[in-house]
């Protein structure tokens, strides 16, 4: 069976989560969803470590701006190790409204592009 790569972002709170995001999560680490929200479980599956880069750069003034500097952020690279045509799916699905919210500039979370 073929395995599945896709990339996401994290974020990692060492000093403890703020509180308005607390309830997300127990490990001190979320991840970036496909909206450019914080979540603990709808991480942005993307299919390129270059796209999830690039995805980063283009939130990273928004996190520091409402986070400060109290975070670490890295792409990581996730494996399935079953085919899953499900996952493909989203993956395909995530990767495509990340490039359209770069090609667009739209990163509001509530406004699609």
């Amino acid at each position: 069976m073929a395995s599945t790569i896709y990339y996401a972002i994290s974020l990692f709170f060492p000093e403890g989560i703020p509180g308005k995001i607390q309830f997300q999560q127990n490990d001190l680490e979320l991840f970036l969803s496909p909206n450019g929200k914080l979540t603990s479980s709808g991480m942005a599956h993307l299919r390129s470590r270059e796209l999830a880069e690039r995805f980063l750069v283009a939130y990273l003034p928004r996190l520091q701006k409402r986070y400060r500097d109290g975070f670490e952020v890295k792409v990581s690279e996730w494996l399935s190790v079953r085919e899953n045509k499900r996952l493909k799916a989203r993956i395909e699905k995530d990767s495509s409204l990340v490039e359209k919210r770069l090609e667009t500039g739209v990163l509001a979370s509530n406004m699609m592009p």
